[in-house]
């Protein structure tokens, strides 16, 4: 799991590492004039949300399509490592953005790779505590990518600054090829979850390869041990038994010539039910299923919320603060740590507990909260010429002198309801995907497979990689990709048509409007 989260962490950290040093590329090394410092900035740092968003659905179907996770994630590191490369050595804007558009497609595919990867490996009832603690972790690459970047660009110089960029690639790339793949494919512990119906048929007569398929080896042939016990006291066999019978509902008897006996007839323990889902339940159209499905509907829209409010607060905030308080950028830079640090030392504990009672009412507390907050963030610095509401109570006077510090309570309390909200749209999707693919317990099928269902070994069953985990995920990475494009649009055009404290509101009425959406269609309580 470290591993993965050290890909997504690494992901953002070079999403947002260009940004604080962007200009100083434009201007010193492209020598491009001032005047057009702004629109080439808004080019380069668009194009990555855009080329996710296009890409996502194609690297989730290659992806399902690699059997090895290390080897996708392998591949999607060395498409970030020549991204990263075109982009040091650019000296035009049109090689700056291919840079940059080729680095978007290798952290997309390790977003999806690695986000469906660890759905994966963690335990269902741990799905949410893994979730929360590494959505938080690569949620921080953000923050450490833009103080990291502009600290050293300011100290050491641009070739040492990118240096280690470079570094952290490398390092990532060693991690990942140490990587330990989850081997819950073998075949007495393979589930619905990445198998297939006749994979799992395959599975249970493994010990048996050789042997015809019938009725007696489907019900004893998954236990090697313990059915051979069973059938040495049952009936013991000579050497000399060389004879299959074809009646799939006969066995032959080695001693003597007694007649075949059906298989029902002698006394058994319960036989070991082997579950297999029908082909119905893995979705033929999984796109149509997720946007057919309420929760996941829900999912993916609380998914691009928070990615909107996110990128909106990094998009005006550091300007406001600037403009408003005359800070400095290492005090913005704290700013976005006083953001970053609550959320990233509760979202451990947020996860176990939405994995105990559900995400539901957290996420939903969470959005609502987070509404409010984002209202008090502009309030606190609101003009009372445009009615401000905290003047006509407190006074121009009393919020003009605790401004900074209602703005820092502000920042604080939006760092803690980030936990309620982080990873939560993931913990969904992955939830929906599971209680799908999983084979319901009292099915008719869930005991013996139907005859059709039979794997009667003309045609070596088909497998399936990753079944459609990966897919799902670059759904999820699509809607995140959409948000982090509509937030600076949205934001941006709020601030300078209607200010600052309009735009925290409105932003806050489509948290309002998730949060309420959260409470009616997420995942509740657990019964275990």
């Amino acid at each position: 799991m470290a591993c993965i989260a050290t890909a997504l962490f690494l992901d953002n950290f070079l999403y947002s590492y260009i940004i604080p040093i962007l200009p100083v590329m434009l201007e010193q090394r492209l020598h491009l004039d001032k005047s057009e410092t702004q629109s080439a900035t808004s080019l380069v740092l668009s194009v990555h949300a855009s080329v996710a968003m296009v890409t996502s659905p194609f690297v989730g179907h290659f992806a399902d399509q690699i059997p090895s996770r290390k080897l996708s994630l392998l591949v999607a590191l060395g498409v970030q490592l020549v991204g990263t490369m075109i982009i040091i050595v650019s000296l035009s804007v049109p090689v700056l953005v291919i840079g940059r558009s080729i680095q978007a497609i290798g952290g997309n595919a390790a977003w999806i790779v690695g986000l469906a990867t660890l759905a994966e490996t963690v335990g269902k009832e741990n799905t949410g505590e893994a979730l929360g603690a590494v959505s938080s972790f690569f949620t921080s690459g953000t923050m450490f990518g833009s103080m990291a970047s502009g600290f050293l660009l300011h100290y050491v110089g641009y070739r040492a600054t990118w240096a280690v960029a470079i570094a952290a690639l490398i390092v990532d790339m060693i991690m990942r090829a140490v990587m330990i793949e989850n081997k819950k494919e073998s075949a007495d512990q393979r589930t619905a979850f990445d198998t297939s119906p006749g994979d799992m048929e395959a599975a249970q007569t493994n010990t048996a390869a050789d042997e015809q398929v019938n009725e007696r080896t489907a019900l004893l042939g998954s236990d090697a041990s313990s059915d051979t016990e069973y059938q040495s006291f049952l009936m013991p066999q000579t050497p000399n038994a060389d004879d299959h019978d074809d009646d799939p509902k006969l066995f032959n008897s080695t001693n003597n010539s007694r007649p075949d006996f059906p298989s029902s007839s002698p006394p058994s323990p319960p036989p070991r039910p082997a579950p297999i889902p029908s082909a119905s339940r893995t979705p033929e159209n999984l796109y149509k299923f997720i946007l057919t499905n309420p929760r996941a509907l829900t999912a993916l829209a609380a998914h691009a919320t928070s990615a909107i409010i996110t990128t909106s607060i990094d998009t005006t905030l550091p300007l406001h603060a600037q403009r408003t308080f005359d800070w400095n950028s290492a005090q913005i830079s704290l700013m976005f740590l006083l953001l970053q640090l609550p959320s990233l030392i509760l979202a451990t504990f947020m996860g176990m507990l939405k994995d105990r009672i559900g995400a539901k009412h957290l996420t939903s507390f969470g959005f609502l909260a987070q509404s409010a907050s984002l209202w008090v963030l502009g309030a606190a610095t609101q003009d009372s010429e445009v009615g401000g509401i905290v003047d006509v109570i407190f006074g121009k006077e009393m919020r003009e002198k605790y401004a900074e510090k209602i703005t820092l309570v502000a920042l604080v309390a939006m760092g803690i309801l980030r936990a309620f909200t982080s990873g939560s749209a993931l913990l969904e999707i992955t939830n929906v995907m599971k209680s799908f693919q999983s084979p319901t317990a009292n099915s008719p099928n869930s005991s013996s497979s139907p005859p059709e269902a039979e794997n009667t070994g003309d045609k070596p069953p088909h497998k399936k990689s990753n079944n459609k985990m990966s897919s799902a995920f670059s759904i999820t990475n699509f809607t995140w990709n959409l948000g982090m494009l509509l937030g600076p649009i949205i934001s941006g055009v709020l601030v300078e048509k209607v200010g600052y404290y309009y735009m925290n509101t409105g932003i806050g009425g489509i948290s309002t409007v998730v949060g309420i959406l959260s409470g009616v269609f997420m995942g509740g309580l657990k019964h275990r």
